[in-house]
C-alpha cells in the first residue's frame, strides 16, 4: 500500500489513462516482490534496470556505508542516476 499510494496520488492529480496506472502499478509491486524474494537473478540486463536481491540487501545492511543506499527501492534506475547505488557487492550477499 506505501508502495502504491503515492502513484494512486499523482495519478488522481495528472488524470492519466487508469489502464497506464495499473500497469504502472503492477510492475511496481512485481518489482518490490523481486527485491524482497531470494530468487538468484544476476543477469546484466536485469541487474541494471530492475532492484534484484542483491542491491536490496545492500539497502538493510548493518553496514552503514552500504545500507545508506538504494534509496529508489523499486527503480534501481534512480539510484544509478543520481548515484546511491551504492556499488560494489554487499557484505550480507
Amino acid at each position: 500500500m506505501l508502495l502504491a499510494l503515492p502513484m494512486s496520488l499523482l495519478a488522481m492529480l495528472t488524470g492519466p489513462v487508469p489502464e497506464a496506472v495499473i500497469m504502472a502499478t503492477v510492475l511496481l509491486l512485481s518489482n518490490a516482490m523481486l527485491a524482497h524474494c531470494n530468487l538468484r537473478m544476476a543477469t546484466p540486463v536485469l541487474n541494471w534496470a530492475l532492484t534484484t536481491r542483491e542491491q536490496h540487501r545492500r539497502h538493510h545492511s548493518s553496514v552503514f556505508a552500504e545500507s545508506n543506499s538504494n534509496d529508489a527501492c523499486n527503480a534501481i534506475l534512480w539510484d544509478r542516476l543520481f548515484g546511491t547505488d551504492g556499488g560494489g557487492t554487499s557484505a550480507q550477499t
